[in-house]
């Protein structure tokens, strides 16, 4: 269901805090030779178009990040494992610049969940002397318990479960370390904060009791996270390029991560948080609600340095905003794309040297769409259309067909390539009669007639974390399994 938010007064960190956070856990000394593994999950049964190149050639923004943060804090014996680049990973074999693994975080959305599993089950194996298993990302957001009891065998779950983003983690690891006896692992450090019931004190944590048993498991879940406001606090995108793992078939870890002057043959586009939140409540979507229906951004002078940083450090010259309605609000859209237009690289206009991507709904860019001129000077190249249905019948966003065919030719015409992305239903025919855009196919060939470089349609089901979902248990409209 719909995830709930907190107080509109208490939704924010106090101004400086992320900063403040970094700069005590960097006290901790002795911690920072804990040896840290960072797992994006991947499940290769979702490899399809429209992601077929993408999910194997940008190195996820999420993982990154925490690595980014962590290093920033002290944590200097860190890595990065994507399984997109290296599926026979186990952490259980995992030894880190000569150590086993002393904290293990695992990240995964929805679609990769299975293989999230395996890597915490493999971990569990080595008993005793496992890592602090911590579990993140949507999957763990949204549904936090599913990584308890995992099983086959009992005992098989993750330690702790983040619900939030980069804050919680770091908020968890103070609370933790506070705690710490010298000498002490990070798991029974972990351990012993949960007896003594500090851990309740953090919000966005979901865990099991140390009571709990596999045949009465009970979990603690410490509400809503708060939210960093100020997107500039996070630390430059640098830290997580340096330490990814890089591509091989072993189930162990290199000596060494990708060289930094090769990241760009293995991750060619850089995703990158210029802005996150929505200002649409649609049914099926769970992101505005676990933005707390917040809309947060990046400052300008900072948004075309960690382009510029990324550029000229790491050799990557794609970047996709990882936003969920880059256009939501003009006058930061103006002032993003003013300074990105400015911005230099080796006394040439940064935007000359790079591509920028980002999303947006059509309503949003066709009302702006007199400062897409502007957008194309900072460097914007594409946009990725949440247009959904071009009839308004099965999702009504204020889309309208004339207008769609009016925006494209514009936007292609000045060099801004339109990515449509749609959304089917039961109710909507494969092809309608003539004159009708009722019908999927119609629709295709209509954004594609009219400048569509790519176009790609999901069909709209019960997404964990919407309302829609909700109401489909409630109908029992879904499949516990099928086929097996």
């Amino acid at each position: 269901m719909e995830l709930p938010r907190r107080k509109a007064d208490d939704i924010y960190l106090p101004e400086g805090e992320f900063t403040a956070i970094l700069e005590r856990l960097r006290q901790y000394h002795d911690a920072h030779e804990f040896r840290i593994g960072i797992v994006y999950a991947f499940d290769f049964r979702t490899r399809m178009l429209p992601y077929w190149y993408a999910d194997k050639r940008m190195a996820p923004c999420s993982v990154r990040t925490l690595a980014d943060t962590l290093y920033a804090a002290g944590f200097k014996h860190v890595r990065v494992i994507l399984q997109q680049w290296t599926p026979n990973f186990k952490p259980s074999e995992a030894v880190l610049d000569g150590r086993p693994l002393d904290m293990l975080l695992v990240s995964s959305m929805q679609v990769h969940a299975d293989p999230s599993y395996d890597l915490v089950r493999d971990a569990c194996r080595l008993g005793d002397k496992r890592p602090l298993i911590l579990a993140g990302g949507p999957k763990a957001i949204y549904e936090p318990t599913d990584y308890f009891e995992l099983g086959p065998e009992a005992g098989a779950e993750a330690d702790c479960v983040i619900t939030g983003e980069a804050y919680v983690l770091l908020n968890l690891l103070e609370t933790v370390l506070k705690q710490r006896a010298e000498g002490e692992s990070a798991r029974d450090a972990f351990q012993r904060a949960c007896r003594s019931g500090v851990l309740k004190e953090v919000p966005g944590l979901a865990y099991l009791t140390l009571d709990s048993t596999p045949e009465r498991p009970i979990a603690v879940h410490t509400g809503v996270q708060r939210l960093l406001r100020n997107l500039d606090e996070l630390p430059m995108p640098d830290a997580g390029y340096r330490l990814l793992e890089p591509p091989h078939r072993k189930t162990t870890l290199a000596p060494d991560p990708c060289p930094a002057n090769k990241v760009h043959r293995h991750s060619m586009v850089a995703s990158i948080i210029a802005s996150q939140g929505c200002k649409f409540n649609c049914p099926f979507c769970p992101i505005p609600s676990a933005n707390q229906r917040t809309w947060r951004h990046k400052s300008p002078e900072r948004l075309a340095a960690e382009i510029k940083h990324i550029y000229e450090n790491f050799g990557i010259r794609e970047f996709f905003g990882t936003d969920d309605n880059f256009f939501n609000k003009r006058e930061t859209v103006i002032a993003l794309m003013e300074e990105m237009a400015l911005a230099t690289t080796g006394g040439n206009r940064l935007a000359h040297r790079i591509r920028f991507y980002t999303e947006g709904t059509h309503y949003d860019v066709y009302k702006n769409r007199d400062i897409l001129p502007l957008c194309r000077r900072g460097g914007m190249r594409a946009i990725w259309f949440g247009i959904e249905d071009l009839t308004g019948k099965v999702v009504n966003k204020a889309q309208d067909a004339d207008e769609t065919a009016e925006l494209f030719h514009s936007m292609s015409n000045m060099g801004v390539e339109p990515m449509v992305m749609m959304i089917h239903n039961d109710d909507q025919p494969l092809r309608s009669k003539q004159g009708s855009l009722a019908g999927l196919i119609n629709q295709a060939r209509y954004v594609f007639k009219h400048g569509a470089v790519s176009y790609q349609c999901t069909y709209l089901g019960p997404a964990v974390g919407s309302r829609d979902f909700e109401d489909a248990a409630k109908a029992r409209m879904l499949y516990k399994s099928v086929g097996g």
